[in-house]
């Protein structure tokens, strides 16, 4: 898992440190935070234009991209499904079954 800040949203800071910072306070976070990056519109980084190709365009912050281990399939995940919803769950049980199978 990967964090990715983006100002596309008209609500980030464009300070990484203390967008760091309100991660760990607000929710706690334990994984890595990329760069500020655009993740939509004609700006977006190539995986999110890649990923909005496949899978459906980022809407909001907290959007979620599941990316099969071979890099060829992403599935994506509204702001409103939480991390640990059922869908979100067996999508990932899911990947890693296809990845076991393979």
């Amino acid at each position: 898992m990967i964090g990715v800040p983006s100002t596309d949203f008209n609500q980030e800071s464009t300070d990484a440190h203390a967008i760091r910072e309100f991660c760990d306070t607000m929710f706690g976070i334990t994984f890595p935070i990329a760069a500020l990056n655009h993740v939509r519109g004609a700006q977006a980084h190539p995986f999110f234009a890649w990923a909005a190709r496949e899978a459906g365009p980022v809407r909001w912050n907290f959007h979620k991209c599941l990316v099969s281990r071979d890099g060829r399939h992403v599935q994506g995940f509204s702001t409103q499904t939480e991390p640990d919803a059922p869908e979100m769950i067996r999508a990932v049980e899911a990947a890693l079954a296809a990845t076991r199978a393979s």
